[in-house]
């Protein structure tokens, strides 16, 4: 194993270290959770669906009581790409460090959000994100 600037890059046959997670979550202050997996082959949509699962029983409590209602409202950010569903980590480019855990910003999409039309009514459903 080579360690660079805290990256690490795997030789042949050597083992990959547990990936850290650290889940901190857009305009909610103070509102994170830590997980660690085994092997950069998890998968997103297993990220995704674990946070979903610990906001589901109450282990993250958001402020304001935002409502989470289905594992779809999560979108995950990771060095400025948006964590896609069905790749796994590695495919993704995730960045692990060796010194602590990686950063993946979490955004709550509204149950509400809609794209509005010209008539102003809701056509279907969307979301605008800016970072």
């Amino acid at each position: 194993m080579l360690v660079c600037w805290g990256h690490v890059y795997l030789c042949a046959g050597t083992r990959m270290p547990p990936v850290k997670v650290r889940f901190m979550f857009a305009n909610y202050d103070r509102v994170e959770t830590t997980a660690e997996y085994e092997t950069t082959d998890t998968k997103v949509d297993a990220l995704r669906a674990a946070l979903f699962a610990k906001i589901q029983d109450k282990t993250i409590q958001f402020p304001d009581n935002a409502d989470v209602q289905d594992v779809s409202q999560l979108r995950m950010f990771e060095g400025g790409k948006m964590l896609v569903d069905g790749k796994t980590l590695e495919q993704s480019n995730f960045t692990i460090t060796s010194e602590h855990p990686t950063v993946v910003t979490v955004s709550v999409r509204p149950t509400n959000a809609g794209v509005v039309g010209s008539g102003g009514s809701s056509t279907q459903p969307g979301c605008c994100i800016v970072v």
